[in-house]
């Protein structure tokens, strides 16, 4: 009897050991659980801090290239319109359209920046849907309207001409304003050449002032018509014409726009792609976080 009492309590001593060790390796284990994930939430941490980093240098940049576009839409914008053709509207409108797509583009970027300091989820979100909506009307664009072609360099010279017909034959104040615009931001005269403005059989052309190196905008061509005189009878003035230089500038300004924007379609690409992973990253750690503290939720 003493012998079975003696083995009875022996197991129960046995058994409340066992249980001690489950008790302490299970302990043991929910450690190694805590810290694996206290592990996991800080690589999910410096996780989405790198790519909260990498966004919002890649939106700055998208940024600087919306700016740029904007002006170099606008230069050749207006360098189109200022031929006043009827041809070329679509590519006016074009430029437009990329203008306000390039501003457009700078506040979404300036509304994504905002999310990523606050850390909020779901501005982020909508900036990359936004983002991609724009990245498809600037790249029909940009591939479609803004290159100058042939056909468009045929259009552009005859604008001109008959631009240069109104200034010079019928003296339209708008046309004359413009080509002596022209004339003295390109160093050139006429539409070929300074001969287009001979008549009467003059062998000497009656070039305007502003044909002439000491052509000056702000003072009246009254008081420079000595210096005209001058100028044409010492054959100082421009001795080429405006018409290769001014379809040069247009068609290196649409080259401009074409790389900007194309530039600018890279860095939104960019920008969409490492706004997704944010977001994800955003997700997965705010999750991480109410598990970790349930009464302290990230604000998404």
């Amino acid at each position: 009897m003493t012998d079975t009492k003696k083995s009875s309590i022996a197991g129960q001593g046995q058994t409340l050991e066992d249980m001690k060790q489950n008790m302490e390796q299970k302990e043991n284990e929910l450690k190694v659980d805590v810290q694996k994930d206290a592990k996991d939430v800080k690589k999910l941490r410096a996780c989405a801090k790198a790519v909260g980093i990498a966004f919002s240098v890649i939106t700055v940049v998208t940024a600087l290239l919306a700016i740029s576009l904007i002006a170099v839409s606008t230069m050749s914008a207006v360098a189109a319109s200022a031929m006043d053709a009827q041809d070329d509207s679509g590519r006016l409108v074009a430029l437009v359209v990329l203008a306000v797509t390039a501003a457009v583009t700078i506040a979404i970027v300036v509304y994504a920046q905002i999310a990523t300091c606050t850390k909020k989820i779901r501005p982020i979100f909508v900036a990359t849907i936004v983002l991609s909506i724009l990245i498809v009307i600037q790249g029909i664009i940009a591939g479609a309207s803004v290159r100058v072609s042939p056909k468009d360099a045929d259009h552009i010279q005859q604008s001109l001409k008959d631009s240069f017909d109104l200034a010079a034959k019928q003296h339209s104040p708008r046309h004359v304003k413009m080509w002596a615009t022209t004339q003295s931001t390109f160093h050139c005269c006429g539409f070929q050449s300074p001969y287009d403005y001979t008549h009467n059989g003059l062998q000497t052309p009656d070039v305007p002032i502003s044909c002439c190196p000491t052509y000056d905008s702000e003072r009246s061509d009254l008081l420079q018509e000595k210096e005209r005189f001058m100028c044409k009878d010492r054959r100082e003035f421009f001795d080429t014409g405006c018409s290769g230089d001014v379809l040069m500038f247009i068609s290196e300004t649409a080259q401009w726009v074409f790389h900007v924007s194309t530039a600018l379609l890279v860095f939104e690409l960019l920008s969409v792609a490492f706004g997704c992973i944010l977001v994800k990253r955003r997700k997965e750690l705010a999750k991480a976080n109410e598990k970790e503290n349930p009464d302290d939720k990230e604000a998404k």
